[in-house]
Parts: structure tokens; sequence; C-alpha cells
């Protein structure tokens, strides 16, 4: 159409092995920061938590490969072997909000998780209504994907 500008946003993940997993967390321009965070569980222990803090497991495993502080991402995490022995939880933390969780509204940040796994998208999550600063987005465990999508508050 003449005079109007589209702008349209976009992740692009490279090609993955058939055993690595890529998690794509997009935004909008508010809120500021949004932080993706994994844990691994394994017999009932928590084993690693990649987050902005820690970029990186034991033996690289896992890592944050990009983690965005200024608005719409993408934060990326790839775990580069699926222990089928484990339990993996992802979720989504309002920086910006964290203590204010009231204020916090995934749904009006426009975020979206990406999953990718077995070399295809898996999952295109978006969050459910409500206010909180903490997303559980979904669990990964024996290398299956199920869903949380819940919005609570973290203090």
């Amino acid at each position: 159409m003449a005079g109007t500008i589209l702008n349209n946003r976009f992740s692009i993940s490279p090609a993955l092995s058939p055993k690595q997993v890529r998690i794509v967390l997009d935004w909008g321009a508010a809120p500021a920061d949004l932080d993706a965070h994994l844990l691994k569980y394994k017999r009932g222990k928590k084993r690693y938590h990649i987050s902005y803090r820690y970029k990186t497991s034991w033996r690289r495993k896992a890592q944050l490969d990009r983690d965005d502080r200024d608005g719409f991402g993408p934060e990326t995490i790839t775990l580069r072997k699926v222990d089928p022995e484990a339990e993996y939880t992802y979720v989504v933390d309002d920086y910006t909000h964290h203590h204010r969780p009231g204020v916090a509204n995934f749904l009006k940040s426009g975020a979206r998780v990406l999953v990718y796994m077995d070399g295809v998208l898996k999952a295109q999550v978006l969050p459910p209504s409500g206010t909180g600063n903490l997303w559980s987005v979904f669990v990964l465990r024996q290398g299956k994907l199920k869903l949380v999508n819940k919005v609570s508050r973290l203090r």
C-alpha cells in the first residue's frame, strides 16, 4: 500500500541436529528486559540453571546464546543433548518488573516462545492473560514436551 510502512520482525534459528533443542523468546519494546531460564533436574536434584547469571552448563550441554536487555529479544537457549532421564523446566522472568509483580503482564508484552526439537518447530507458546512476573512455559520430561503456560507472581 502506498504511504504504509510495514515493520516485520522475526527470529531465525539455524539448523539443529536431531538431539538438540533450541528455545527462542521474543517480545515487544516493553518491558525492556525479559529473562529466559532453563533448569535441569535429575533424580530430584537441580543439576543446573541456565540464565543471564550462569550462561552455560558444565561441559556446555546447555547455554544461553543471547541475553537481550533492551526489548524485542530474542533470548535464545540451546540444549545440545537432551538427557532422557532428566526433567527440564523453562520459565521467563519479567526482570523489568521483578519487584513489581502486580504491574507485569506478559500478554501485553507481545512475548512468545518458540521451541525447536527434532529439527522442526515443535511449539509456539503465547502467554496467558493475567498479571505476574514469572511465566512458566513448559516442562521437557523424558524427551516429551508438556506445555504449562501459567503466569504467577515471583516475590
